[in-house]
């Protein structure tokens, strides 16, 4: 890679966490209706496991840190989101083909899928801890947690989870594909 390749990617990376941090706190009147997950999934994408796992990781960390407050919770979703970035450049980075719409909705909703149960079981035990002082309850609160994904929250109309997961799928369907052709472009990683 040359100097000029490598500066086109840290620009492309300062970029994405820049998208998905503003919009993550423009965006957070509404559960779940984030662009986190889509742009570190289009990340990965792009740029491959590296990539979209600093843009994952970055996201939500500096959010955190500036913004919502840094708890227990800020390594799991971090590392959470860091992992989805990862695993869509294994997916798809080395793909000759930009990904079919279809592809990208099912994959980008089983991704953000992973991302809330991750989330949720991996927050658990700190929550028994401080609930309980004991896991006695463990299966009660997993159950709780689980549903909770997909039941509707603090008087919002929509259920958390699903609303998550359909909304980075529809993004990934109708404008991912125009973005990752176009950045690749950019990078001179030219799909066929």
């Amino acid at each position: 890679m040359n100097e000029k390749n490598i500066k086109i990617r840290l620009a492309l990376a300062s970029a994405l966490i820049a998208t998905s941090v503003s919009t993550r706190i423009i965006l957070v009147s509404l559960p779940n209706i984030k662009l986190v997950s889509f742009i570190t999934i289009l990340s990965g994408i792009i740029g491959g496991p590296f990539l979209g796992s600093l843009v994952g990781l970055f996201s939500i960390l500096l959010t955190d840190i500036f913004y919502f407050g840094v708890g227990f919770w800020t390594i799991i979703t971090s590392l959470s989101m860091s992992l989805i970035g990862i695993l869509s450049g294994f997916i798809w980075y080395k793909s000759s083909n930009i990904p079919s719409k279809l592809q990208l909705g099912v994959f980008g909703c089983l991704l953000t899928l992973l991302y809330d149960v991750l989330t949720s079981i991996l927050s658990l035990p700190v929550l028994f801890n401080l609930l309980y002082g004991n896991f006695d309850k463990f299966w009660f609160l997993i159950g709780n947690l689980l549903i909770g994904l997909f039941l509707p929250l603090g008087g919002f109309l929509w259920p958390a989870g699903p609303a998550h997961e359909l909304f980075t799928a529809l993004l990934l369907v109708f404008i991912g594909p125009t973005l990752i052709r176009r950045i690749k472009l950019i990078l001179n990683d030219k799909y066929n």
